[in-house]
């Protein structure tokens, strides 16, 4: 009987034990070695870590190393180079986009947008120059001689100053409808607008402009090609009333009309070397004939650009 009780007391021990025994037990070690791994996890960076903090490093240098050399040089003689070649590469960007726009009658309004960016930053590097070198570049300095119109983000005839002069004689809104007109009519039959240069002459106190204009004659709504073509040139010729660092002032005198190949159109020879006074046109029509502005926004030894009241602009360079 003893020896049954003992038995069976033995077994309820031995199931009391398997029913408090946990489901599943560490090996010996495991432990140890898995709070080691955890530890060299969180010490040791991994592959990922090394090359993320590789990268940012980098990223910092690079980036520091391009704000001191290349925008904000720290020397004074760095400074100037870079402000050389920075104008250098702004010109030839501007030149790129005058000719892959037709001197700007096909640009788009975010082409002449990044053009006028171009101008501004490129006005804002001669002012630093001036600032730093203390001198004021003024207009008569550099503004004799002749240039050629190379942009524009208005019509190309506005280079002359007989349209400054009729487009303040007659306001900004009926100005746009003459300037829209006149561009329709000398487009008909393939005519066009071609080289433009200006002459000036702060001696003499003279802007005189020359505008090769492609003439073509046709009968309307018969057919597009022209019976005759030829080219000829619109000579207008300003006085310099008045002049600032950064502006000029003009009153038109007169504008010639030339015909460059009297054979091609015969019957309008009879206007070839044809003088307008046209001061006197002005004058006869509203009494005063008041200057004109033509602003400089910049200008050296090889390229100027010039704004008018409307805030047109004008590119041209030094032929």
């Amino acid at each position: 009987m003893s020896v049954m009780r003992r038995t069976l007391a033995i077994t309820e021990t031995r199931a009391m034990r398997i029913k408090n025994r946990p489901s599943s037990f560490p090996s010996r070690g495991s432990s140890a070695r898995f709070a080691a791994s955890s530890s060299t996890t969180s010490s040791t960076p991994t592959d990922d870590d090394a090359v993320s903090s590789k990268y940012e490093k980098t990223e910092t240098s690079s980036s520091s190393s391009f704000s001191t050399s290349s925008t904000v040089p720290c020397d004074d003689d760095d400074k100037d180079e870079y402000d050389n070649k920075r104008k250098s590469k702004l010109k030839s960007d501007i030149y790129a986009h005058a000719a892959t726009t037709s001197r700007g009658k096909e640009a788009t309004s975010m082409e002449k947008e990044n053009v006028k960016k171009l101008l501004r930053e490129l006005k804002d590097l001669q002012s630093r120059s001036e600032k730093k070198n203390e001198v004021k570049m003024s207009a008569n300095e550099m503004l004799n001689g002749k240039w050629q119109l190379c942009y524009t983000d208005t019509h190309s005839f506005r280079s002359s100053p007989f349209f400054w002069q009729l487009g303040n004689a007659l306001g900004e809104d009926n100005a746009k409808m003459f300037y829209s007109a006149h561009e329709h009519q000398t487009s008909l039959f393939g005519g066009a607008v071609g080289q433009c240069f200006q002459t000036i002459d702060l001696e003499a106190k003279t802007l005189t402009s020359d505008c090769v204009v492609k003439a073509s004659v046709g009968v309307p709504f018969v057919g597009i090609s022209p019976i005759f073509s030829g080219y000829g040139s619109v000579i207008s010729k300003a006085n310099i009333v008045d002049s600032e660092s950064d502006s000029l002032f003009v009153v038109m005198e007169s504008t010639t009309i030339k015909q460059d190949d009297e054979n091609v159109i015969p019957f309008l020879n009879f206007l070839n070397n044809t003088r307008v006074p046209v001061y006197d046109v002005f004058q006869s029509i509203g009494n005063a004939v008041p200057p004109v502005e033509m602003k400089i926004c910049y200008v050296d030894e090889e390229m100027r650009v010039t704004e008018l009241g409307d805030g047109s602009v004008f590119v041209y360079k030094r032929v």
